[in-house]
C-alpha cells in the first residue's frame, strides 16, 4: 500500500518550509540574474570536478564546526544552481530524451533533475528516478519526509503562498501528474528551472509565473536546500537510497 502524507492546504505544511515573515506581494514578471544563467566553468566535466572539490571543503567545514548543516544545503544549492545546471540551458527537450551530456542528445523533464542531481554528486539512479510519476519523484526525495501537495489552488494564489511561507531555497516541484523540475525561491523572487515542453522546447528558468507553472492547479514539492538526508548521502559520496511507493 502506497503511504505518503498529502496536505491539501494553502498554507505552510512543514516547518522547515515555513518562515515567520510579515506577507510579500508577488510579481508576476521578474528578469533572471545573469549569475543563474552563465556556468562559472566552460567545461562540464570541470564542472563536475569542482562540486567534488566543493564536498571535500564543505566535509572539512562541517568537521571544523565553521558552518553548519543549513549553511551546508546552501553551498551545495550554489553548486547545483551555477557549476551544473547552466550547462543544460538550451539543451532540447522531448518526452522520450535522457541525455546525460549538456547540448548534446534530448532530455525529457525527469531526466534533467535526476541526470543533474547525479552529476552535482547525489549517486543515485537516475533512470529510476525519472521514471517515476510527479508525486512519486517527490516522495523519493524527500526521504521519508512529508511531501507537500497543494491541490486546487489557483497559479497565483499558490505563488503566494510559496513567498510568503516557503523558505529561500531550491525545491523539487511536480507539477500535478505530468511535469517535474526545479523551484527556485531567491531573494523575493520565484523561478521555474526545466527542460520546457512548450515554446522553444528546451531546457530554461523562467519566472515561475510565466512559465507552464500557471497552467496547472496541483503541486507537488520536496526539498533540495533543506534537505537534510540529501545532503547526508551527497556528503558521505555512497549510492544513495530512496524510498519508492509500492
Amino acid at each position: 500500500m502506497r503511504t505518503h502524507f498529502i496536505l491539501l492546504i494553502t498554507l505552510c505544511f512543514s516547518q522547515l518550509f515555513c518562515q515567520n515573515e510579515a506577507p510579500k506581494s508577488v510579481s508576476l514578471t521578474e528578469t533572471v540574474s545573469s549569475t543563474l544563467l552563465v556556468p562559472r566553468t566552460k567545461d562540464y566535466n570541470q564542472a563536475k570536478s569542482k562540486m567534488l572539490l566543493l564536498r571535500t571543503k564543505i566535509r572539512q567545514q562541517l568537521q571544523a564546526k565553521t558552518i553548519d548543516s543549513t549553511e551546508a544545503g546552501i553551498l551545495f544549492t550554489d553548486g547545483l544552481l551555477e557549476e551544473i545546471i547552466p550547462h543544460w540551458y538550451g539543451t532540447v527537450w522531448d518526452f522520450n530524451g535522457y541525455s546525460d551530456v549538456p547540448q548534446q542528445g534530448k532530455i525529457a523533464c525527469g531526466y534533467f533533475v535526476s541526470t543533474t542531481l547525479l552529476h552535482a554528486g547525489i549517486r543515485l539512479d537516475r533512470y529510476k528516478l525519472a521514471q517515476q510519476s510527479p508525486l512519486d519523484e517527490a516522495i523519493a526525495l524527500n526521504m521519508q519526509q512529508p511531501v507537500g501537495t497543494f491541490a486546487d489552488v489557483s497559479p497565483t494564489q499558490m505563488a503566494q503562498t510559496i513567498t510568503d511561507t516557503f523558505k529561500e531555497g531550491l525545491y523539487f516541484i511536480g507539477l500535478d501528474a505530468s511535469h517535474v523540475g526545479y523551484l527556485l525561491n531567491r531573494a523575493g523572487k520565484l523561478y521555474f528551472i526545466h527542460a520546457n515542453y512548450t515554446g522553444s522546447a528546451v531546457v530554461t528558468i523562467q519566472p515561475l509565473m510565466e512559465s507552464v507553472f500557471s497552467s496547472f492547479t496541483t503541486w507537488h514539492f520536496a526539498y533540495i536546500t533543506h534537505n537534510r538526508a540529501l545532503l547526508r548521502h551527497w556528503l558521505n559520496g555512497k549510492p544513495c537510497t530512496l524510498y519508492y511507493p509500492k
